[in-house]
C-alpha cells in the first residue's frame, strides 16, 4: 500500500446494528460504537471517508460498495481482512458472482475463530 500498488484502497467495516441479527439471534452486542468499528489506526493514512463502506450483519458486499463497483470498470479486486472464514469469504464470493475476479491476499488475512488441530 505504501508504494501505491493498490489503488483505490477501499474499506468495509462491520457495524452490529441494534436491531440486527447478531443481537437478535446471538445476543452479541459488540461492534456497536466507533471505538470498536473504526478502521485500525495503522491503516488510517489510507482511509478516505468516501471509500469506507459499512456492513450490517454478514452481508458481504454492502449496497453502497456494489454501487461503487458498478460505477467503475474493475476486472479484479484484491481482498484482505479479518474473519477470513466468514466476512472475507462472503465478500470474495459476492465479487465472483458479479463478475469481478476476487484475489485473496492470504498473508494479510486472519480469523477470530479458534480452530483445534487434532
Amino acid at each position: 500500500m505504501e508504494r501505491g500498488e493498490y489503488a483505490p484502497v477501499l474499506f468495509t467495516r462491520f457495524i452490529n446494528a441494534p436491531d440486527g441479527p447478531y443481537q437478535k439471534f446471538l445476543d452479541w452486542h459488540s461492534c456497536t460504537h466507533e471505538l470498536e468499528t473504526n478502521i485500525a489506526s495503522e491503516l488510517q493514512p489510507w482511509v478516505k471517508p468516501e471509500l469506507v463502506f459499512s456492513k450490517l450483519g454478514l452481508c458481504g458486499i454492502p449496497d453502497a460498495l456494489a454501487d461503487y463497483f458498478r460505477g467503475h470498470c474493475f476486472e479484479r479486486v484484491f481482498i484482505l481482512g479479518i474473519d477470513t472464514d466468514m466476512c472475507v469469504l462472503k465478500i470474495a464470493m459476492d465479487f465472483f458472482d458479479i463478475g469481478i475476479e476476487p484475489i485473496l491476499l492470504t498473508d494479510c488475512c486472519a480469523s477470530t475463530a479458534a480452530y483445534k488441530h487434532t
